[in-house]
C-alpha cells in the first residue's frame, strides 16, 4: 500500500524511464540548448555567488580532509555540488531553501532557480565549443507518491527526471550506479555502494565534459621528467609546449592558461615562493582569482604533466553543513516527511583524465535521506524472582477486585 507524507492531495502517475536492461537512462525532459544567456541584475548576483561558492566549497573540502586519494590529490566539481544543492532546496522546506539560497549566494529561492535553469540551458551550448553534458535525476522509494508540483517544478526548472524506484530491491542499487556510469560516460563507473532498507529519497547531478586544446601538445615534445610531490619524488610523462599557452601572474602564484575550442579555459596555478598549493586550496577566493593579470608580451614555455585523478567525497553533508546549511527534517515541497536528519548524507566523485590532445572530466553529486526511524522501544528492567522461600498468594476477581483466596506457603 502506498504512503501518503505530503500536504498536496495530487496524485500522478510517473512516465516510465528508458529499460534498465537495455542500459539506456534518457532524461525524461531534454534540455532546451541555448547559444545565448540574458541574466537579469539579480540573477548576474546569484552568478557572482555561485562562483563564489566554487572557491568556498574547494576550501572547505580542502580544510576537512575529505576526498583525497592515495597520493593526497584533491579534485571537486562546484557546479555539480551546487546543482544538487538547488535541487535540495527544491525539495525540502522553507529553512533548508533558505539556507541552500545562501550558501549558493542567492537572495532567495526564485532568483536562484531562474539562474540554474539559464546556465543549464546556455553551459551545454556549441558556442562553448567543448563538450559539455549536465543530467539531473530525483529518485523515491516508490512505497511514497510525491506531489505533482515537485514533478513539474523539477521538470520545468532542472529538466529532471522523477523516477519512483523500489529501493528494497537490490536491482535499485544497480539502476542508480547503472545512470550514474553512463551519464559519465564511464568515467565513474558507481557513486553509491549500498542502498539502505530506509532510504527515501536521492538527488543527483551528473556533469561530463570533454574538450580539445586549441593547439595540442607535441606527443613527440613529451618525456620523461621528475616531479616532485609533498612526499616523494616520481617520474612523470611530462608534456611541453612553447608559445602555445598563455601567462597570467598575481602576488600569489604564476598561472599557465591553455584554451580548448570555444569559451572554456584551464588554468593552472604554480605558486610563488612563500605559498604551497595546499594553502592556495585552503584559502583561495574568488577575488584571489580574478587578481591575476595577463602577460600577452610573455612567450610561456611550459611542461605539464600527462595526468588522471579520480577522487570521491565521502562526507560531503558534512562539508555542507560547515559551509552553512541544517539537516534535513521534511522535504515539504517534494512531497515526503519524516526524514532523518542523521542519517542525511551527499556524496560526490570525480574524475579527470588530461593529455596532449585535451581533457576529459566527469562528476556525480548525490544528496539522500532516510526515513525517520521509528521510536526506540524501551527495554522493560529485568527481575529474576525465585521462589525458593516462604511466599504469599491471592487469587483475585479483576473486574470487581473480589479475593477468592488467598495464602500464604511456608512449607513445601
Amino acid at each position: 500500500m502506498k504512503k501518503y507524507l505530503f500536504l498536496s492531495v495530487a496524485v500522478f502517475a510517473l512516465a516510465a524511464c528508458d529499460s534498465d536492461e537495455g542500459g539506456k537512462f534518457g532524461p525524461m525532459h531534454e534540455i532546451p540548448v541555448s547559444n545565448e544567456i540574458d541574466l537579469t541584475i539579480d540573477e548576474l548576483s546569484v552568478n557572482q555567488g555561485l562562483n563564489s561558492f566554487a572557491f568556498d566549497f574547494l576550501n572547505e573540502v580542502a580544510l576537512s580532509g575529505d576526498g583525497r586519494d592515495d597520493n593526497g590529490n584533491l579534485c571537486v566539481s562546484p557546479l555539480s555540488a551546487s546543482f544538487a544543492l538547488a535541487m535540495l532546496a527544491n525539495s525540502a522546506d522553507e529553512v533548508i531553501a533558505g539556507q541552500v539560497a545562501g550558501i549558493l549566494g542567492a537572495e532567495n529561492l526564485p532568483a536562484l532557480n531562474s539562474t540554474t535553469n539559464k546556465l543549464l540551458r546556455y553551459m551545454p551550448s556549441r558556442k562553448s565549443g567543448a563538450r559539455l553534458e549536465l543530467v539531473n535525476s530525483a529518485w523515491y522509494h516508490d512505497d511514497y507518491v510525491v506531489s505533482r508540483t515537485y514533478e513539474d517544478n523539477m521538470a520545468q526548472t532542472f529538466y529532471a527526471e522523477v523516477n519512483g524506484r523500489d529501493f528494497d530491491d537490490p536491482a535499485t542499487l544497480g539502476f542508480i550506479n547503472g545512470w550514474c556510469n553512463e551519464k559519465s560516460h564511464g568515467m565513474i563507473p558507481r557513486i553509491l555502494e549500498t542502498l539502505s532498507a530506509r532510504q527515501i529519497f536521492i538527488l543527483a547531478n551528473a556533469l561530463y565534459f570533454s574538450g580539445k586544446w586549441n593547439k595540442p601538445f607535441d606527443v613527440s615534445d613529451t618525456r620523461d621528467m621528475e616531479f616532485t610531490g609533498t612526499v616523494s619524488k616520481s617520474i612523470v610523462k611530462m608534456m611541453h609546449s612553447e608559445g602555445k599557452a598563455s601567462y597570467m601572474e598575481s602576488d600569489l602564484a604564476d598561472a599557465a592558461v591553455m584554451s580548448f575550442d570555444g569559451s572554456t579555459r584551464f588554468v593552472a596555478l604554480l605558486p610563488k615562493d612563500g605559498s604551497t598549493a595546499e594553502d592556495l586550496a585552503r584559502s583561495m577566493t574568488r577575488s584571489d582569482f580574478r587578481s591575476f593579470t595577463a602577460k600577452p608580451d610573455v612567450r610561456l614555455t611550459l611542461d605539464m604533466p600527462r595526468f588522471g585523478l579520480s577522487n570521491s567525497c565521502e562526507h560531503l553533508y558534512d562539508i555542507f553543513v560547515e559551509m552553512g546549511l541544517g539537516y534535513v527534517m521534511t522535504l515539504d515541497k517534494m512531497g515526503l516527511s519524516n526524514v532523518s536528519p542523521e542519517a542525511m548524507f551527499a556524496i560526490q566523485k570525480t574524475a579527470v583524465q588530461l593529455d596532449e590532445e585535451g581533457a576529459e572530466l566527469a562528476a556525480v553529486t548525490v544528496i539522500g535521506g532516510d526515513l525517520m526511524p521509528p521510536p526506540p522501544i524501551e527495554e522493560p528492567e529485568v527481575k529474576h524472582l525465585v521462589f525458593d522461600r516462604p511466599f504469599l498468594f491471592f487469587v483475585e476477581n479483576t473486574v470487581t477486585g473480589t479475593i477468592l483466596m488467598a495464602g500464604l506457603v511456608n512449607n513445601l
